[in-house]
């Protein structure tokens, strides 16, 4: 169950204070998202919040019990700790420091090393190497179809860039643009690599994102 509460100093009058109130007079409904950390960059989707009259000041508070919590290590069904990808049960947390995220082994392939192998194949393949992983195992499991989709959509808009840097060529500056843009996207994609391997469910900081799977 989350729990949240309107700020103190939101008045009822207000353009936010009305919308919180007449949400759905205006055919409008409230989803919750949430992250970890503040510094993360990927906040999960927790589902549609109900609206609920509260003490002053507070305006109003919502809670949403999310049918599935998003991944993370949770106890099972018989109190043990595990790693929960947000489908599946996956790997048990050993005695000790607590364990870095570990996606589920879903698919037939190990997820961490086919989701690395979309971002470094990319790197001498193309789009080739992320659109046959995601085509092959995207549906298998979460991770990897994150993974994949991330980097088909990083290469469309590698792409895209190219195509900016070779019109911009016959004014000089698109010779010095396409340097910068490949040092940047072979950086991005060893970043990408290293974070797959890791079990980190990475996004990359420049991406348009039209081919659907990536969490965040």
């Amino acid at each position: 169950m989350i729990h949240w509460e309107s700020q103190s100093v939101t008045a009822a009058d207000s353009p936010t204070g009305r919308r919180y109130q007449l949400h759905e007079a205006m055919g409008t409904s409230i989803m919750l998202f949430a992250r970890h950390r503040t510094d993360d960059r990927a906040f999960w989707f927790l589902g549609p919040a109900r609206l609920r009259p509260a003490d002053p000041p507070i305006l109003a508070s919502m809670e949403t019990a999310p049918e599935h919590p998003p991944p993370g290590w949770y106890p099972d069904p018989t109190g043990q700790l595990r790693w929960w990808d947000g489908q599946q049960w996956g790997q048990a947390a050993q005695p000790g420091p607590s364990p870095a995220p570990t996606p589920a082994t879903g698919s037939g392939g190990d997820p961490k090393t086919l989701a690395m192998l979309s971002h470094l194949l990319a790197i001498f393949a193309g789009f080739l190497a992320p659109l046959v992983i995601y085509l092959v195992n995207g549906e298998r499991d979460p991770f990897i179809r994150h993974h994949s989709a991330e980097s088909l959509n990083f290469q469309i808009t590698l792409f895209i860039a190219y195509v900016v840097c070779f019109v911009l060529m016959f004014v000089l500056i698109g010779f010095v643009l396409f340097f910068v843009v490949w040092i940047a996207s072979l950086v991005f994609m060893i970043q990408a690599t290293i974070a797959a391997n890791r079990g980190e469910w990475y996004r990359y900081p420049i991406n348009i994102r039209m081919v659907p799977g990536a969490i965040g």
